[in-house]
């Protein structure tokens, strides 16, 4: 899928090698209008901005442009070090000299592309996450007790019946049922109370007999 890179640059020597050096790397250029409201139907689909700073009226353009879309990498060219050292305190993606070459533009560009996508990944993950924050998270043991439960009283005790219905072995089920986290479930298939004290003197000895 080819990337589309706006380009909001009023220098026509700047304008032509981002022009010819961004075509060469294969991407669709763009050239924005700085115009606020022009900008928001040129920028809105776009991957990355190369934005032409040449004084302090401009600089204004990389607000326009961040009222569109502030998750938008933007990457500065101006020779200027004074605006060149706002731009980065402004969080810019990058800062470029007006002697910057074709290939550098690229290598930025590329970099402000796959920082956006990564970014749009990222976001995407942490919206399917957010889907199930609100979810109950049963653990598996608890879920093999409710299951062993409803087997027995299904089977009204049957531990040979029961381990049927679950897919198991009889062994299989008498020694889930010997577990200490168990013991109220023996208890109950004994028909014994289940209190504090017996809790723990259950054994599998108790559940032994077959009915």
């Amino acid at each position: 899928m080819t990337s589309t890179i706006a380009l909001i640059v009023d220098d026509n020597s700047i304008r032509q090698l981002a022009n010819a050096a961004l075509s060469e790397g294969g991407y669709a250029v763009l050239e924005a209008n700085a115009n606020m409201l022009q900008m928001e139907a040129s920028i809105k689909d776009v991957d990355a901005v190369c934005l032409g700073i040449a004084d302090a009226v401009r600089f204004e353009w990389l607000y326009m442009v961040r009222a569109v879309d502030a998750s938008l990498p933007i990457i500065v060219i101006t020779g200027d070090e004074f605006l060149a050292d706002r731009a980065a305190r402004a969080d810019v993606y990058d800062v470029l000299g007006n002697t910057v070459s074709g290939a550098q533009l690229r290598l930025a560009v590329r970099r402000a592309v796959q920082h956006r996508r990564l970014n749009g990944e990222a976001s995407e993950l942490r919206r399917r996450l957010a889907q199930y924050e609100g979810d109950e998270v049963v653990p598996i043991r608890d879920l093999e007790r409710q299951a062993i439960e409803r087997a027995l009283r299904a089977t009204r005790g049957s531990v040979t019946k029961a381990a049927k219905l679950l897919g198991i072995g009889r062994a299989t089920l008498y020694r889930r049922l010997a577990s200490p986290d168990m013991a109220d479930i023996r208890a109950r298939r004994n028909g014994e109370p289940v209190t504090p004290a017996n809790m723990s003197s259950l054994s599998q000895a108790t559940m032994a007999r077959e009915p």
